[in-house]
């Protein structure tokens, strides 16, 4: 009888887990552009991204298996005990008794389980309702990684940097920049300091254009171009969030300077504030070039 029970419970539970699946893979699709007209911007990494994740997968494997285990032994465990004389007597109210138990217990479990979903599902529109700061949907990235013992200096690798951005504009591409972090990477937090104050910023490397790839915008003075090169004057662009913690009076481009390891910068331009992690409330990052 357990046998029985068990080949009938695992039976089930693997006909619903994989229609669940299923519909989650098929509904994905039309899913996926509704959050878009919602949030009123792109997905992040686009469409394609939109995927069931084999961890999740996983994970429902393994609880349905248990459940379907579990919803079997129990009627048959409470069975067990019981004997035919006793079930006479008592009418077969302790059966029944078990069994309403039983049946509460699913209802419970699928409450729960319902519940924790919607839950879910809120939780993550929230996240991805968070402006971040940029625009990411028809942004294409790539990794590029130097040998040392080709470009042992800053001067050769951008060189190479240089050379690379202008053969993808001649591609026809609409703008092409390089950073050594992109958003969500959770760049490095150096110290940085103005004349009167101080504190911790994201510190991240750039090149000319990249405000105007990522679609963010410039609140005051202007992005770094071409003639920011090494041996002018050295210039960053500051998040509006550093700006005001710095100079709380405002005027940050206004012949204002920032000291970075011990150098100090000329301040070009107030960038709007980037995520640099879903989670990021601090907002201070400092673009050098």
């Amino acid at each position: 009888i357990l046998r029985m029970l068990l080949a009938e419970g695992i039976a089930l539970s693997t006909a619903a887990t994989a229609v669940g699946l299923g519909l989650c893979w098929l509904f994905l699709g039309v899913i996926a552009p509704f959050a878009e007209q919602y949030l009123g911007r792109r997905v992040p990494g686009g469409l394609g991204r939109a995927q069931l994740d084999p961890a999740a997968i996983s994970i429902t494997l393994l609880f349905a298996f248990a459940a379907a285990v579990l919803f079997a032994t129990g009627p048959y465990l409470v069975a067990r005990h019981a004997t035919l004389a006793g079930a006479i007597q008592s009418g077969g109210r302790s059966g029944r008794r078990a069994m309403f138990g039983w049946i509460a217990v699913e209802v419970a479990a699928s409450v729960a389980l319902l519940t924790a979903g919607t839950m879910m599902l809120r939780s993550v529109s929230g996240i991805l309702a968070v402006p971040m700061g940029f625009e990411a949907g028809p942004i294409v990235t790539y990794r590029l990684t130097l040998r040392q013992a080709s470009y042992p200096d800053p001067a050769s690798r951008n060189a190479l940097y240089a050379r690379a951005i202008e053969s993808l504009r001649a591609k026809g591409l609409e703008s092409v920049a390089m950073s050594n972090f992109w958003p969500l990477q959770q760049p490095q937090e150096i110290p940085v300091a103005s004349e009167t104050a101080e504190q911790a910023a994201a510190a991240i490397a750039v090149s000319p254009g990249y405000f105007n790839t990522l679609a963010i915008p410039l609140r005051e003075g202007r992005e770094f171009h071409a003639g920011d090169r090494p041996g002018t004057p050295p210039v960053v662009v500051v998040s509006q969030t550093l700006a005001r913690s710095l100079w709380p009076d405002g005027g940050a481009v206004s012949g204002r300077r920032i000291r970075i390891q011990d150098q100090w910068y000329n301040v070009a331009g107030v960038a709007g504030d980037v995520r640099q992690t879903p989670g990021d409330v601090k907002l201070a990052d400092v673009y050098l070039c």
